[in-house]
């Protein structure tokens, strides 16, 4: 058995020789232009290519030789892909179509890629600018006409148009490692199809970066915003995502900050908007339905001046015991008895003594409290 490229080279330049006998032609130099300006035709491609859509030739000699994306890289999809190019031809057909003016006669184009980071973290858009040029300077037009993007060497798209000679293409992955984004340019009637390639890394980003905030006061019922300043060091780049805390824990409220994208040595920033009122947070669980609200940065009484509640007040206390003393003290008749009713007075009229100043230091606390925060 044979096959391979020993096989197909010989035969598809005999089929370029009887394209050069169809045009009396001495050559036609490099055809890869004016395959791919076929191919972007869908009829043409429909009638004079058979598409290859399964089987690849992806790294198969295991974890050994293969990198983890070379074991799932050039596989065959629909439309163009790495593994079977533009797939088999139909020649009758592909005769047929062929151009009377050959691909040497259109200007050469070039594609290239260029990333908003070329270390994007797991799973965050990474804004992949498609740019297709003449070549030459001394050409002035500017192409037109679609793209291919394959991830991988697997078809994400397969009709990106062009505007003004470029287009945006979003990469994500949530898978860490390199990936291969090629772009192939359809080509137009004046310039021919180009191919570029750009390799992203997701998640491989070794650099660092610090971050500051302003401070910030939020009081009961209202909201504030505090800004964070991320200063990218040692080439960091990616996209930043927050998990905001509180000690103790913000259980009347809530707040909101975005991903903050690091793209250069320049500092970004993101604004931390805090909320303290149950119409702007949407979940319950983060509003208590009873009990005092206690806010973040709100004008808390100092814990020295704090007292905690009495269900009777100091006075009220002093006098049902002293009553319940005297009460007691009727009962005893004996001239021991009439001894133990003086005693009890004293200690009752102690107790109503202590209560009055405990009642007066409460006072005095309470109307701490009630003092404006300087």
């Amino acid at each position: 058995m044979a096959g391979g490229t020993s096989f197909d080279a010989p035969i598809f330049s005999g089929m370029l020789a009887i394209v050069n006998q169809k045009l009396n032609s001495t050559g036609q130099g490099v055809v890869n232009s004016t395959l791919y300006t076929l191919a972007a035709d869908s009829t043409t491609y429909a009638s004079a290519f058979h598409d290859i859509t399964s089987g690849g030739n992806e790294c198969s000699a295991g974890a050994t030789y293969c990198s983890t994306a070379g074991e799932s890289e050039f596989l065959a999809t629909t439309g163009y892909d790495e593994a079977s190019g533009l797939g088999s031809v139909d020649f009758y057909n592909l005769l047929t179509a062929w151009p009377t003016t050959t691909s040497s006669s259109l200007d050469a184009s070039l594609t290239t890629l260029e990333a908003a980071t070329t270390s994007p973290a797991a799973g965050a858009g990474d804004a992949i600018t498609i740019s297709v040029a003449a070549s030459s300077s001394s050409v002035t037009t500017t192409p037109t006409g679609t793209l291919t993007v394959l991830l991988d060497g697997t078809t994400d798209t397969s009709s990106l148009a062009l505007s003004s000679g470029s287009a945006t293409y979003t990469f994500s992955s949530a898978t860490t490692g390199s990936h291969v984004i090629t772009a192939t340019y359809s080509g137009d009637s004046t310039f021919a199809a180009s191919t570029g390639t750009l390799t992203v890394t997701v998640g491989a980003s070794t650099g660092t970066f610090t971050v500051a905030a302003t401070n910030l006061t939020v009081s009961e019922g209202n909201s504030g915003t505090s800004t964070i300043t991320i200063t990218p060091t040692n080439g960091y780049t990616g996209t930043i995502g927050w998990t905001v805390s509180s000690s103790p824990s913000l259980s009347n409220g809530c707040y909101s900050v975005p991903d903050a994208t690091v793209s250069s040595t320049s500092a970004v920033t993101a604004v931390l908007s805090v909320y303290t009122s149950a119409s702007a947070c949407a979940s319950a669980s983060v509003r208590r339905t009873s009990g005092k609200r206690r806010f973040f940065g709100a004008a808390a009484i100092s814990s020295g001046t704090q007292v905690p509640p009495f269900f009777l007040s100091a006075v009220q206390a002093s006098l049902i015991m002293a009553g319940l003393l005297f009460a007691g003290s009727f009962r005893c008749r004996s001239h021991a008895g009439r001894r133990l009713d003086g005693a009890v007075f004293m200690v009752a009229v102690g107790l109503m003594l202590a209560g009055c100043v405990v009642h007066h230091r409460r006072r005095v606390l309470q109307a701490r409290r009630r003092e404006p925060t300087p």
